[in-house]
């Protein structure tokens, strides 16, 4: 197996372990208590796929789990625009501060930090990324030669760069330091064609996990307030400290 494959498993394993930890019936939308026991069940016994560069990432017995990212940044050909932007900075402030490291004087401590600020995350973004990708992968499941009764799209969104302000009848608004796909009427009305096919949706996020039965969307729009998604202007920064020891 290539690093490149080991890594992206990795990742996609490291994912559904966060969501093991973290399933609840509160973050669940649409999802009775014995629904609610199953799902539970088929996230703790799925295990990946032998063929990992095959669909579907994880198989558990009636089931597939399928897993992929999604971004609020702009994503070209090649992916996430921020993604590959930060990849590039990383890898110039390494080399920078190694050189920096090189011609200082030895025990001398060498300090290096670089920072930009991110990239322009929009809604409109993120629900792109959302559908490319799920229509992706849609495709690998009609492909996919065993039809298994239950299916589970798995998206994990990484950036921190979205938040959602929901609003209440009573109260000030309800804001969250993430996308909330469970509050985005007109994607979970595009989401609902797909009821047939996959059963649930989760995301992902290290500060958000919801979890919605598909082909409850219609009950669940039916309560939904209004909702707003604002992007957060952040910045990116990498910092090194370090000294040159005697050969």
């Amino acid at each position: 197996m290539n690093k490149n494959l080991s890594g992206q498993n990795n990742i996609e394993l490291n994912c559904l372990n966060k969501v093991r930890e973290r399933l609840s019936l509160d973050v669940c939308f649409g999802v009775s208590e014995e629904n609610y026991e199953d799902l539970k069940m088929w996230l703790e016994s799925a295990v990946p796929n032998k063929k990992s560069s095959e669909f579907p990432d994880f198989l558990f017995e009636g089931g597939i789990i399928e897993h992929f990212s999604v971004t609020s940044s702009f994503e070209g050909r090649k992916g996430s625009k921020q993604k590959a932007e930060s990849s590039k900075l990383q890898a110039k402030s390494q080399r920078d501060f190694l050189l920096k490291l090189e011609k200082s004087q030895v025990d001398n401590v060498t300090k290096h930090s670089v920072g930009k600020y991110l990239e322009n995350h929009s809604h409109l973004n993120i629900n792109k990324s959302i559908k490319k990708n799920w229509e992706k992968h849609i495709i690998s499941y009609d492909n996919y030669c065993l039809k298994e009764k239950h299916s589970i799209f798995l998206m994990e969104y990484t950036d921190f760069a979205l938040q959602t302000a929901i609003e209440n009848e009573d109260r000030p608004v309800t804001i969250y330091d993430s996308y909330r796909i469970s509050a985005d009427k007109e994607l979970l009305k595009w989401i609902y064609d797909f009821k047939d096919k996959i059963e649930y949706l989760i995301l992902f996020h290290e500060k958000s996990l919801e979890v919605i039965r598909t082909d409850k969307i219609k009950e669940i729009m039916g309560n939904l307030p209004n909702a707003w998604f604002n992007p957060v202007v952040g910045m990116e920064t990498h910092r090194y400290v370090g000294w040159k020891q005697e050969k």
